[in-house]
């Protein structure tokens, strides 16, 4: 019980325990304490995961609180946007972030943002936090705990006009309408712009004085990726889960790890990374849909070279601006150059860099803080001036090309091909705010890019497999995370032509599916809206006892991708829905005798999978079927592949498979 007037807070039960002169007890109260959560708490499992509330009804003035718990540094906790302002970003919006273990809250009215530190004290520190804001007009008092901060919103705007579904622990995913509005984030929300969204638990959400029941909307939205309480598990970095010598790190109730130094991608570094071969006329790009305007950038990139002098990367933009920031070797040196639009900073790091050795570079910027990491090397440096923004309309790797499509010159404003030459040698490992843009295009889920560059041959690695002994077994895996996002990657090796890979069931008509058909993959999905096939474009069928790696991808809310090893298809939706709304467990190798006469149609599977299945990662997250992930285990599938020897195989034409 507890009594509160702006920060001023009595607990009047504490009081009466402990005998506080101001409170009176009547009768034998026994004062307990028990450690329990709120009713309603709900855990983020990945950064992807989202709820999506009403709008905020806050057009005059308005109240929102919430209580978050978490070990990591950063994630967007709330979001709601505004009215496109005509320039294809929203004018008014209000959000709260997790920034380097503080809390920002972030406004506009109309006439200029306001960017408020709520905390002194960093609260990425695995106990809960209160989180309250109250604002009339253009004032408000923003509060974390005990602390608190008064604001006024500058320009004459006294009025917050939001448009659209209010979004807890991330950004969302756009609606069919805001895409056809191309609406993009504020610059100013950082953790947006570097695809930070929220791992942890959040409880007593608050809007307006009304409680709402989160759990709720959680059990109806996204099932899998949140998950009903708040518990906290062991530290996951003591079994050593990275793999290839990348660097594990603590996170809530999960690891991450860090490949940066390493030439392996993926959840636990076990997949080797795209590499790409320049030769000096060569290049990649890579064209934005919209030109993409922030305040914050990660980057990262791998090369190796024995020239001197050359380009890794530059950006220009769509319009006039001077904007860009720019990544060259420069007398074996490495030369950062930004412009923001008040004059160019360079900053220089590392030497003899053209020693054919691999080199990981790292550039992190935060508005006007810039940092560069060259292998085990640090520069650091604050911008001066006013502008804080970058323009992107194009990224150019390995040579500045000119997009024969764009009305646009490559030079001019821009940074001159010219100022350096064209880079020799290899790089791998680019990723720029969270898009691993090599990756991305090897596995066709980016379309806007032009590569001429060697895409140098990618060994697959397999890790985790298991041997299906029966094609009347499974395994069950907890519920796949996939409600609006589809990265999914394994691998399989058999003789048999037809089996069921994957399935998980859903909501409604909702369901997905892996399988083996006549020795082609089927990958078949409904959103809720009718079922949609994409089947694999292979030359050979695929039960010939070789590893066949399955790529699943999401590109865009109404783009669908299946890669089998080199060869993608891709299937449409249409429908008005866009999230896949599952329930219930992933099912490996097979389902449940009784389900297969109850499976969709458009399954044509009626038994299990025999053979290897290895190196799942589903959506972030590498799964081990032999290990403590198996939720429901089978004594007929074995850690390992062993499977039967073929000592000569041939293709037979009747059967249109391989034999033995």
């Amino acid at each position: 019980v507890e009594f509160a007037a702006d920060t001023f807070k009595l607990d009047v039960l504490e009081m009466g325990r402990s005998g506080a002169q101001s409170v009176r007890t009547q009768g034998n109260l026994p004062f307990m304490c028990e450690e329990v959560d709120a009713a309603d708490p709900i855990t983020f499992t990945t950064r992807d995961s989202f709820l999506e509330l009403p709008r905020w009804e806050s057009a005059r003035a308005g109240t929102l609180a919430l209580k978050i718990r978490t070990n990591e540094p950063n994630g967007v906790l709330v979001y709601n946007s505004g009215a496109d302002n005509g320039g294809g970003q929203s004018s008014d919006f209000v959000a709260f972030e997790l920034l380097d273990g503080h809390i920002y809250l972030l406004m506009n009215l109309g006439s200029g943002s306001v960017k408020v530190k709520a905390t002194q004290r960093r609260v990425d520190d695995g106990h809960w936090h209160a989180v309250s804001l109250s604002r009339t007009g253009r004032t408000g008092r923003v509060a974390v705990d005990e602390s608190s901060v008064d604001f006024i919103s500058p320009g004459a705007s006294n009025q917050l006009d939001l448009e659209g579904p209010l979004f807890i622990g991330s950004v969302g995913t756009q609606s069919p309408e805001s895409l056809q509005k191309d609406k993009t984030l504020p610059s100013e929300l950082w953790s947006g712009s570097l695809k930070y969204g929220f791992v942890g638990c959040i409880r007593d959400l608050v809007v307006n004085g009304d409680v709402v029941d989160i759990a709720a909307f959680a059990k109806r939205q996204d099932s899998g990726s949140i998950r009903p309480a708040c518990h906290t598990s062991g530290p996951q970095c003591d079994a050593h889960p990275c793999m290839n010598a990348g660097a594990c790190i603590e996170g809530w109730n999960r690891f991450t790890c860090d490949c940066s130094q390493t030439s392996f991608t993926g959840p636990v570094c076990a997949k080797e990374s795209t590499s790409l071969h320049f030769n000096g006329h060569q290049f990649m790009t890579i064209a934005l849909p919209e030109e993409s305007v922030t305040q914050a950038e990660l980057i990262h990139v791998r090369f190796r070279t024995s020239h001197p002098n050359g380009l890794i990367m530059t950006t220009t933009s769509h319009d006039k601006s001077q904007s860009h920031l720019t990544v060259a070797l420069e007398s074996s040196r490495a030369k950062v150059s930004l412009n923001l639009g008040e004059g160019v900073r360079v900053l220089h790091i590392g030497h003899s860099l053209n020693d054919d050795l691999w080199h990981s570079l790292r550039i992190e910027r935060r508005g006007p803080s810039i940092e560069v990491r060259l292998d085990k090397q640090q520069q650091m440096a604050e911008l001066t001036g006013q502008l804080i923004t970058l323009h992107i309309g194009v990224i150019h790797i390995g040579a500045h090309a000119v997009d024969p499509k764009s009305h646009h010159h490559s030079t001019g404003h821009h940074y001159s091909s010219k100022d350096v030459p064209n880079f020799v040698g290899l790089m791998q490992s680019f990723v720029w705010n969270g898009n691993a843009y090599f990756e991305m295009a090897r596995d066709g889920q980016i379309a806007s890019v032009n590569v001429t560059a060697k895409v140098g041959k990618k060994e697959r690695v397999v890790h985790h497999p298991v041997t299906f002994k029966s094609r009347h077994t499974f395994i069950g895996l907890s519920q796949l995370k996939a409600y609006s996002t589809m990265n999914l990657y394994f691998q399989f090796k058999t003789l048999e032509s037809d089996g069921i890979l994957l399935y998980n069931g859903g909501k409604n008509q909702d369901f997905l599916a892996v399988e083996l058909e006549a020795g082609h993959v089927n990958y078949v999905f409904n959103l809720g809206d009718g079922a949609r096939k994409v089947r694999s474009n292979t030359r050979q069928t695929l039960n010939d006892n070789r590893w066949h790696a399955i790529t699943i991808g999401r590109p865009s809310l109404r783009q669908h991708t299946l890669m089998v090893d080199d060869a993608l298809a891709t299937v449409a939706s249409t429908g008005a829905n866009v999230h896949l709304d599952l329930e219930g467990l992933l099912f490996l190798g097979g389902v449940r005798t009784d389900m297969y006469d109850a499976l969709p149609k458009m399954i044509q599977s009626r038994h299990g999978f025999e053979g290897c299945i290895a190196s799942l990662d589903l959506n972030g997250e590498t799964i081990d079927p032999s290990g403590a992930d198996a939720l429901i285990p089978s004594t007929l599938v074995a850690s390992g592949c062993s499977g039967p020897l073929c000592l000569r195989l041939r293709y037979d034409l009747l059967f249109r498979a391989h034999l033995c």
